[in-house]
């Protein structure tokens, strides 16, 4: 008897990635993480014992068209790997005082970020994660643009929204990020622009977040909550040219969030991963100048990290309370990426 399987990637087949995406997330189905990244692309296999019987060839064929282009890939990043990720503007770190003022909302709003999905969030941005341009680059040389998934010689796989969710602590719950603000909430939305524009005077004519920070913190008690929750969006979530600087349009959804108003960003910052993977690629294949990313890449390292265990370091051990950014939290990784062709090029090391 021939057992039919199917294997599903829960992926878009083509997510543009603006920056505020109008998605809706009412899924709450329990997530084992143990099955984070396990399910591979969709394609059907007969298998009788362990003979595989049969095989999509449509599978066959863009395998031998993306081992022609990674081989042309892998040529030019070996020689612009040091520098091709260097402007990565999504990888962020915490500034000096934003542990500081994190620990002080959490001790008045903490109970209440658990209730609307953002703790983990929260709190994982106080954690330093290394940039390992390697890892990144050994996996972008297998993503393949029209399916959104990672081609290997053994099989597809791909980031899903569950990875998302997991390790980046942002929810897949909640209202969508574009909405519009009405009544009193309008109010406080042209507050938060006259102290906007405060800011903005100064001699570099931008809001810096240090200047954001030094202005809120401690300061302004009706206004620090929205302008915290302004700063975290802004340098942590949205990430948006030119860099380092307060953007007015996350006004709206720091209000919201104010107001205990649960919202899905996994959504977005999902589709900003699958955006900047294809501008990576078609960057390398075009050679088209300076390259700007700003998708928060180390989420898909610290997946990569768990998807293949004998490449990396050793993580550390979570205590009670800690995300799962704080296994990784100033992790020393640097990866080969000879070797990491080598090893992603077997199912064993997955």
């Amino acid at each position: 008897m021939l057992a039919k399987e199917s294997y599903f990637c829960d992926s878009p087949s083509d997510i543009i990635g603006q920056l505020f995406m109008q998605i809706d997330g009412k899924d709450d189905e329990k997530i084992d993480e143990s099955d984070v990244g396990n399910r591979g692309a969709r394609f059907d296999v007969l298998k009788s014992g362990n003979q595989v019987r049969d095989i999509d060839s449509k599978y066959l064929a863009l395998t031998s068209k993306l081992d022609n282009a990674k081989n042309k890939f892998g040529e030019i990043t070996d020689s612009k790997s040091r520098t091709l990720l260097d402007n990565s503007k999504g990888w962020k770190n915490p500034q000096k005082k934003w542990k500081q003022w994190v620990d002080q909302m959490c001790e008045i709003y903490g109970e209440m970020w658990k209730v609307t999905g953002l703790y983990e969030a929260i709190i994982g941005s106080t954690y330093e994660i290394k940039k390992d341009r390697e890892m990144v680059l050994g996996l972008v040389e297998w993503w393949c643009p029209e399916t959104n998934t990672f081609v290997f010689p053994w099989g597809e796989v791909t980031t899903t929204l569950e990875d998302v969710m997991l390790i980046g602590g942002l929810s897949v719950l909640g209202k969508p990020v574009t909405t519009c603000l009405s009544g009193d909430l309008v109010n406080i939305k042209d507050e938060m622009i006259k102290q906007f524009r405060i800011c903005y005077k100064s001699k570099w004519k931008k809001v810096h977040h240090s200047a954001w920070m030094n202005q809120f913190m401690g300061n302004n008690l009706e206004l620090e909550y929205v302008a915290f929750l302004a700063f975290w969006l802004s340098r942590f979530v949205f990430h948006v040219y030119p860099k380092d600087i307060i953007c007015k349009k996350v006004f709206p959804v720091a209000i919201r969030l104010a107001q205990g108003i649960q919202i899905a960003f996994a959504p977005a910052v999902f589709a900003s991963i699958y955006r900047d993977l294809r501008v990576l690629i078609n960057h390398v294949f075009n050679n088209s100048g300076t390259l700007c990313v700003w998708a928060p890449f180390q989420i898909m390292q610290i997946w990569a990290y768990k998807r293949l265990p004998t490449l990396r370091s050793e993580s550390k051990s979570l205590r009670p309370g800690e995300p799962r950014m704080a296994r990784w939290h100033k992790l020393n990784s640097s990866s080969d990426l000879k070797i990491l062709r080598f090893h992603m090029s077997s199912p064993k090391n997955f």
